[in-house]
């Protein structure tokens, strides 16, 4: 991969990572107004980890295929 798509990977790891915060804030301070709510906020969360863990693979895995190293953790 190159290093521009690497970057523009690592930038959506950011954003993913953003808006699992937000969603996490979201929690914490009562925002869901019933249980349907907190289902939809509890699986986005999810998804969105899902989706960060699936992109730090494809990162790794590239990685390995042109002998650079992950800076992410």
């Amino acid at each position: 991969m190159n290093k521009g798509a690497h970057r523009s990977v690592e930038d959506v790891i950011d954003t993913l990572r953003n808006e699992q915060q937000l969603r996490t804030d979201a929690l914490a301070t009562g925002t869901p107004q019933d249980y349907a709510s907190y289902l939809r906020i509890v699986g986005a969360i999810s998804g969105l980890g899902i989706a960060e863990q699936l992109l730090k693979v494809l990162l790794e895995s590239n990685a390995d295929d042109d002998g650079t190293e992950d800076r992410r953790s």
